[in-house]
């Protein structure tokens, strides 16, 4: 469950330097957006997932996804890019908790579940890794979402994926594991979770400023 997505308005705060910020998405960060994400998946995934379902997925059928979804507003649905020197480099969302498309073994709060939000995404390009930017993009969100109304917070990864221990790292603990069913191939994924989303947010802040 990676994909689904939203639309934002407000600016975020200037951060360490002008060039450098995070803020909330707009329609026209799309293409951007879509190369960061294609470019992720074939970077991290191709090791375990099929050639095709990479191919499918990718940065036209991005972009086209995500103009789709960041032209209309979705329900607590929130999205940030990092953007330095006027050049988004990375971007996270989440709402909702969404249905798990496969089956699942263990307990996770379903989507009725109000207080329970969701991380889709969070993708950096290779250059802007590793240096604290990632945890400063889940916390904007964790942010925002806490802001909405949220008190705990989950996240769905690959298990293969290569940077699933960076949820680990930010206090995440794993609650649930499941296949989901994409059409193309059925990948085991692992479920993080945070009991008290001002923790998760205070951690990310605290592993940033430590980088």
């Amino acid at each position: 469950m990676h994909d689904t997505l939203p639309r934002m308005s407000m600016k975020g705060p200037v951060l360490k330097k002008s060039t450098t910020r995070l803020r909330e998405a707009e329609i026209f960060d799309a293409d951007a957006i879509a190369e960061i994400h294609a470019e992720g998946w074939r970077r991290c995934y191709a090791g375990f997932l099929p050639p095709d379902a990479i191919a499918a997925r990718d940065e036209n059928w991005r972009r086209q996804t995500w103009r789709r979804k960041l032209a209309r507003e979705k329900k607590g649905c929130f999205a940030f890019v990092l953007e330095a020197a006027d050049r988004v480099v990375g971007f996270a969302a989440g709402g909702p908790v969404r249905p798990h498309e496969g089956p699942i073994e263990g307990a996770i709060d379903g989507p009725s579940e109000r207080k329970c939000a969701e991380i889709y995404t969070v993708y950096l390009a290779p250059d802007w890794q590793r240096k604290g930017w990632g945890r400063r993009l889940v916390s904007a969100l964790a942010a925002r979402l806490a802001a909405d109304g949220a008190e705990r917070l989950l996240v769905w990864c690959f298990q293969d994926n290569p940077n699933r221990p960076f949820f680990a790292r930010i206090g995440g603990e794993i609650i649930a594991s499941g296949q989901v069913l994409m059409a193309d191939c059925t990948p085991r994924e692992t479920a993080y979770g945070w009991r008290d989303i001002r923790a998760l947010i205070a951690a990310c802040e605290a592993g940033a400023n430590r980088e």
